[in-house]
């Protein structure tokens, strides 16, 4: 066990990945990461703004009452639409979801056809459920 408590190894990604990533250059992870030490709520405000599609902005980006924290208080955004709607003009065709059953057997959705199978749900849970545009669901 001590051993792993102490792990020094360093796994360096294939350059191909590194090529692809967002952030590859080592002075602009340096230049992030001591912007978001500095100041950790503009930094998470920051990446809301950029990384996700909201409906309402929050008033509060951070109440911290320890151990309770609550993030974006008064915002608003959609879920689905923030993992799916927003990505198809660019992925449409693309891989959305990979699943590998126990037994082996794999099943792959685009964008296209997962965006297709949560239309039909959304609908059978509008009609069977009552549920219609606003409402908060869970599955």
């Amino acid at each position: 066990m001590e051993t792993v408590l102490k792990e020094t190894r360093l796994f360096e990604p294939p350059q191909s990945f590194v090529q692809k990533a967002r952030l590859s250059d080592p002075e602009a992870y340096r230049r992030l990461r001591e912007g978001a030490e500095k100041d950790p709520v503009r930094f998470w405000e920051q990446a809301a703004t950029e990384s996700l599609d909201w409906h309402r902005k929050w008033d509060t980006a951070l109440n911290w009452n320890p151990p309770n924290a609550q993030w974006y208080i008064g915002g608003q955004i959609n879920a689905a639409h923030n993992c799916l709607d927003r990505h198809l003009p660019q992925y449409a065709d693309k891989k959305a979801l990979i699943w590998e059953g126990e037994d082996g057997k794999t099943a792959t959705w685009t964008y296209a056809q997962l965006h297709e199978k949560v239309c039909r749900l959304a609908n059978a849970m509008e009609k069977e459920l009552g549920l219609k545009a606003g409402d908060t669901a869970a599955i």
